[in-house]
């Protein structure tokens, strides 16, 4: 699945952002600076990021009537099993009757439009409604692994979720024991090079450690700390991506890494990471919250969120 064009109108203080993604360019930068003229914006954790999350990952309708109004647009044009869709949502004012009153109220309205008439019934959600295109847009294994920030420091990414993984596979007639997938692949890169000091380690609890030499480094810094538990999180997608491959399904749906590549500093360890990225095959936005020039240096396209102060 590849995003083509993200828009983004009146929402919170973005007023206008649309950006087009070419499909040769996979590693995405956006911009999105959280302070402007000393004062701090309404939604500390970024408003893009949230946003996305929103129109793929939001399961309350009351957070969603907080943050749309009339004029909001939040939408995305995609190529899903090699047909374009447009899916996103839209505030408007509407006149809602009761028997006691009358009320005005903002609402939300979900697009969802498919410009291929001859699609198999599998491939395209017939109902517009919005839980059932979240799924058809993003599997809920998916939806587990799309975002990477703060919340998602987790050492044993690599094999968490298997059991409903394993479900999963069930369900569809194969018998794969995720964690001896997981396990298997990471064998397979147990010892890796960071650069001339550094390495990573594969261990017995399915997890990468750092080390030094010969060392394990035990007491982390807050960068080596997000380098280690981004690593992990990309080796996971990685054995995502290949059950999905073995099911014979889509498997490489679009990530997002949101603040917490700017947390590294380190030149060698940012352009390994994104190196790393770039080498699962997926579409990656990097979302940073401050002007990067190692992070933009890496990437393939560079967008900028200019926002407005309420």
């Amino acid at each position: 699945m590849k995003i083509k064009k993200i828009q983004i109108n009146n929402y919170f203080n973005i007023k206008e952002f649309v950006c087009t993604f070419d499909n040769d360019k996979n590693v995405i930068n956006i911009v999105e600076s959280l302070e402007s003229d000393g004062e701090e914006f309404f939604n500390e954790d970024g408003d893009f990021s949230s946003a996305i999350k929103m129109l793929f990952d939001n399961d309350s309708c009351n957070k969603l009537r907080t943050r749309i109004n009339k004029g909001t647009i939040v939408k995305c044009d995609i190529e899903h099993y090699g047909v374009d869709f447009t899916w996103g949502l839209k505030g408007h004012a509407a006149r809602v009757e009761t028997p006691e009153k009358i009320l005005y109220g903002d609402t939300v309205l979900w697009v969802s439009e498919c410009y291929n008439d001859k699609l198999e019934d599998r491939k395209y959600p017939k109902s517009l409604f919005r839980y059932n295109s979240q799924e058809f847009f993003y599997p809920e294994i998916h939806r587990e692994v799309m975002f990477f920030d703060e919340e998602s420091y987790i050492p044993d990414v690599i094999i968490e979720g298997e059991c409903s993984l394993n479900e999963y596979c069930k369900q569809k007639g194969f018998e794969l024991d995720v964690e001896k997938e997981a396990e298997n692949f990471c064998k397979k890169k147990e010892f890796v090079w960071v650069d001339d000091n550094t390495h990573l380690m594969f261990n017995d609890d399915y997890e990468y450690l750092l080390g030094n030499k010969d060392r394990l480094i035990y007491d982390l810094t807050e960068e080596q700390r997000v380098f280690l538990y981004l690593y992990n999180w990309i080796q996971r997608l990685y054995v995502v991506t290949n059950i999905y491959d073995k099911l014979g399904e889509e498997n490489k749906y679009p990530v997002f890494v949101d603040g917490v590549l700017d947390k590294i500093h380190n030149q060698k360890m940012v352009e390994f990471i994104i190196d790393e990225l770039r080498g699962t095959g997926r579409q990656v936005f990097i979302i940073s919250h401050t002007n990067s020039e190692i992070i933009s240096g890496y990437s393939d396209h560079i967008a900028e969120i200019r926002k407005a102060i309420r």
